[in-house]
């Protein structure tokens, strides 16, 4: 029997996350992962819209992911503070799928920018060569003219 060949994905969208439109998107990244998936959801760029706003696209993308049979958590990485949390960082380097969620572009660069959780996401983009394991990146908010690199300028792609 032959292996399957591993899948790496980064993959950008503009918007839906989350919603009933997005299901058979979101189960075809997960069927090509060919493991279990692994979602950390992350509502950064939502971290200025208050508590209540956070908590709703965190359980929104919790029950998303659950109901196409992922294991599925959000991190309450909402400013540079929290970004800073190594145990967050390491969370994120066991996921196989990171999905981060829309909301302000600039409150996401400046809150995520050179943070143990910006190389973990980081570092599992580079590993994609490697033999690591499958990873998929879901960055709705790039596909709104914003865009992080591993320079930390706003205007180069990944």
């Amino acid at each position: 029997m032959r292996a399957e060949k591993r899948c790496h994905m980064l993959v950008i969208v503009g918007s839906g996350e989350y919603l009933p439109r997005m299901e058979p998107v979101d189960s075809e990244l997960i069927r090509r992962l060919g493991e279990p998936a692994r979602v950390v959801c992350l509502p950064t760029a939502a971290g200025l819209e208050g508590d209540e706003r956070i908590h709703y696209w965190s359980q929104l993308g919790i029950d998303h992911f659950t109901q196409l049979g992922a294991t599925a958590e959000a991190l309450p990485v909402i400013d540079r503070a929290s970004a800073q949390n190594v145990a967050y960082a390491k969370r994120i380097e066991a996921a196989n799928f990171v999905y981060l969620s829309g909301g302000n572009p600039a409150h996401l660069y400046d809150s995520l920018n050179n943070t143990p959780v910006w190389d973990a996401i980081k570092g599992g983009l580079q590993r994609w060569g490697d033999d690591y394991g499958r990873k998929v990146f879901w960055f709705s908010w790039l596909a709104h003219g914003f865009q992080l690199s591993s320079t930390g300028d706003r205007h180069t792609a990944l």
